[in-house]
């Protein structure tokens, strides 16, 4: 996801209405650091382009656990 959405806005917004913004905010809950490590950059990289997708990670409930993993 990471490599596709850091590219532009256009594909971090294919990313998300693809629904994998849900898969990624679950991967923040897994054991292994590593995985949680690519969805926070993956979830990171689709945050960075605008308002309306950051707005759409903090919808999908990432802040939090985001905030946990650090």
């Amino acid at each position: 996801m990471r490599s596709v959405a850091k590219h532009s806005p256009v594909l971090a917004k294919a990313v998300v209405n693809s629904g994998a913004l849900e898969a990624l905010v679950n991967c923040l809950e897994e054991f292994d650091p590593s995985v949680k490590e690519a969805a926070a950059w993956a979830l990171a990289c689709i945050a960075k382009h605008t308002h309306e997708l950051a707005q759409s990670v903090v919808d999908a409930g990432a802040v939090g656990l985001l905030v946990l993993c650090v």
